[in-house]
């Protein structure tokens, strides 16, 4: 869907992508596809749930790999304007338990802009990126790109994109498994078993697993190394729906153990209140019957008195 506003940096409408947000509403994020910039509305960046966020990585991956030639990369830093009031944007930069982060922010409150990998290094969802990323990649046949803007990167390790300048991180699914919350989404279906083509071979012990499904090695539990955004999005989501439904189904034997124990206390305390009922039943018995013998001693004593004295 397009957005009435439109990127400071190339001028184009800019998109809006509908992604799930906390206890099932939805958020609307505008973002340049063409410049890979988001522009989020004041908190929309930390209202996105587990799912969005995925949707969220799929959709930017894919908006890189339909793109054509990369001259559109570009630094933060060149985004001027606010697209909403066209105040002069000023750098923030935030430090986060995950590292250093910066985005260029509205000093009217309007919103800030971010690139796609500061905004998942922002999340901790990125990690630097190793030889043994590069061998995997090689291993593979694919190519290495940044994750930003999409440039072509050498075969060896390197600090910044010399396009635009940003980090050379790759995504870590282990980090964004852990993110997704599929508690407050439907359960997708199950997922075929991995073909030949599928599967590669782990970096650690040379056994063979499914990139698009699995975050960890099933043979030597090493991480899969992995430098696809989309394989890596699939395989954290599969890996959380796994995880998700592992607790919904102990949450579930929790739930039925804990109603098995209050019917059992129930039954219990209704015991309990019988043999209490029957024991007052049997006091009330016994001082009715004493008090029947008390009342004919009496009377036996007032007829022996009135006619033998």
């Amino acid at each position: 869907m397009q957005s009435e506003r439109h990127c400071s940096n190339c001028a184009r409408p800019m998109q809006v992508l509908d992604l799930s947000g906390h206890y099932q509403h939805r958020v609307q994020v505008d973002t340049c596809q063409h410049c890979c910039l988001v522009w989020f509305d004041e908190t929309e960046s930390v209202r996105l749930a587990g799912p969005g966020i995925a949707a969220f990585v799929r959709e930017i991956h894919g908006a890189m790999q339909a793109t054509e030639g990369h001259d559109h990369a570009i630094s933060l830093s060149r985004m001027q304007t606010c697209p909403v009031c066209q105040s002069a944007l000023k750098t923030v930069a935030n430090r986060t338990r995950f590292g250093r982060t910066r985005q260029m922010e509205c000093p009217e409150g309007h919103g800030y802009y971010q690139t796609y990998i500061l905004y998942l290094a922002e999340k901790g969802f990125v990690r630097p990126l190793a030889w043994s990323d590069i061998h995997s990649l090689q291993a593979a046949g694919k190519k290495l790109f940044c994750a930003d803007c999409g440039h072509p990167l050498p075969d060896r390790p390197i600090a910044e994109c010399p396009a635009c300048r940003s980090a050379i991180e790759v995504i870590d699914p282990t980090r964004l498994a852990m993110a997704i919350d599929r508690i407050d989404a439907p359960l997708a279906a199950p997922a075929p078993a991995a073909t030949a083509l599928d599967q590669y071979k782990c970096h650690g012990c040379g056994g063979a697993v499914d990139q698009t499904r699995e975050i960890y090695c099933p043979h030597c539990h090493a991480p899969v190394l992995r430098h696809d955004t989309e394989d890596a999005a699939t395989a954290a989501a599969h890996a959380s729906e796994l995880a998700q439904a592992a607790v919904r189904s102990q949450r579930m034997r929790q739930e039925a153990s804990a109603s098995a124990a209050h019917a059992l206390a129930e039954q219990r305390a209704m015991n309990a209140y019988i043999e209490g009922q029957r024991g007052q039943w049997a006091k009330k018995l016994e001082g009715k019957f004493a008090l029947g013998i008390l009342l004919a001693a009496l009377a036996f004593i007032v007829y022996m008195r009135s006619h033998f004295f």
